[in-house]
């Protein structure tokens, strides 16, 4: 079994965790993005446009299902939120890169204004920030790495009838340690990297709402871009210590789905839910370029392949509690060929 030694060797010596890093970047990216597009498409079910649904109100206490009727009162112009998340997600190997296991967890907080409110029409921006951190282990490759990141938004959502335009940028800072261990017969070294970088990313989303009583549907279609950048960095420890020189890689998705959103009983109580199919293009493997710090050239070192296609799933429920407050409990997943992820998010809103 020389030949396995030495080819286990060959991956423990290659750096693997530093690719693997940037995907565990793309994966944040998404997280935050999920929490900005779901600020900003808001409920299905209080049409746009300076109607209520008459079930929110005292006076028909006995009527099943939204009746929509003219807003009495103009639409609070200003809201808080915040959101925090945490999720687990999973890549199996590739036959070249390692199996990959990561755990996220983080709060966004943003704020957002009404510019723009007329019935039929109107124009809605906002800015967030938040922090989190992701850990992940691959633990063929004897490595672990923690991910700390700080996030920047800037939003904006209009509404033209039944249809939904919603788009936004965020830039996140990032920090990650990387630390791994090289065992190979009669040598052993443990590593530690510590390097930041960054992503930028922009996205937008297009729906067009049909509303039932009590009941509502909406086609939706998505776009997000993506660029990950990382600083070089050379690795503390031994004789098998790296050199990661800096790269950028630049990806993207769309997503087609459906939503829907129901509500229960007569409370302000609403059940959502959304089934969609994302593709994945670009430069989908994410990828460092590592050189021995005692000289060499540079190797490229790959993680496994982010999804190309991937179906994604969300079930969440949202009490309205009134027109200035409502909490929200999502859980959401994302199953492609090699990677599965699952996420839960709580929210709360306020209105002014």
């Amino acid at each position: 079994g020389t030949a396995a030694e030495a080819r286990a060797g060959f991956d423990l010596l290659s750096g693997e965790a530093h690719a693997q890093a940037v995907s565990v970047m793309i994966d944040e990216s998404r997280l935050v993005r999920d929490t900005i597009l779901s600020r900003l498409r808001g409920p299905l079910l209080t049409a746009p446009g300076g109607q209520v649904a008459a079930a929110f109100s005292a006076d028909l206490p006995g009527r099943k299902g939204a009746v929509l009727m003219a807003a009495p009162v103009p639409q609070p112009r200003y809201a808080l939120w915040g959101e925090a998340f945490g999720g687990a997600g999973n890549t199996s190997a590739d036959g070249n890169a390692a199996g990959l296991s990561r755990r996220s967890g983080g709060a966004l907080l943003g704020a957002d204004l009404m510019l723009y409110d007329n019935p039929g029409s109107s124009l809605r921006v906002g800015v967030a920030g938040g922090y989190s951190q992701s850990r992940f282990d691959l633990d063929a490759r004897l490595s672990t790495g923690k991910l700390e990141s700080g996030h920047a938004a800037l939003y904006a959502g209009a509404r033209f009838g039944n249809l939904r335009l919603d788009a936004g940028l965020a830039y996140t800072w990032s920090e990650s340690d990387i630390r791994r261990q090289v065992q190979i017969r009669g040598f052993g070294d443990s590593l530690r990297l510590q390097r930041p970088g960054a992503v930028a990313q922009g996205f937008a989303e297009l729906g067009y709402g049909f509303a039932f009583s009590g009941f509502a549907l909406e086609p939706f279609a998505q776009l997000a871009l993506i660029r990950v950048s990382t600083d070089a960095g050379t690795e503390q420890g031994g004789a098998a210590a790296l050199r990661v020189l800096s790269s950028e890689q630049v990806l993207g998705f769309t997503t087609l789905g459906l939503r829907a959103e129901a509500q229960i009983g007569s409370a302000p109580l609403f059940a959502r839910a959304m089934l969609g199919w994302r593709h994945g293009f670009g430069e989908l493997t994410p990828q460092a370029k590592t050189a021995f710090a005692l000289g060499t050239t540079p190797a490229r070192v790959f993680a496994a392949e982010i999804d190309r296609e991937a179906l994604v799933a969300e079930a969440g429920l949202d009490w309205r509690i009134s027109q200035a407050t409502a909490l929200g409990l999502t859980y959401s997943a994302a199953i492609g060929e090699r990677s599965r992820d699952h996420a839960l998010k709580g929210r709360v809103e306020m209105k002014f």
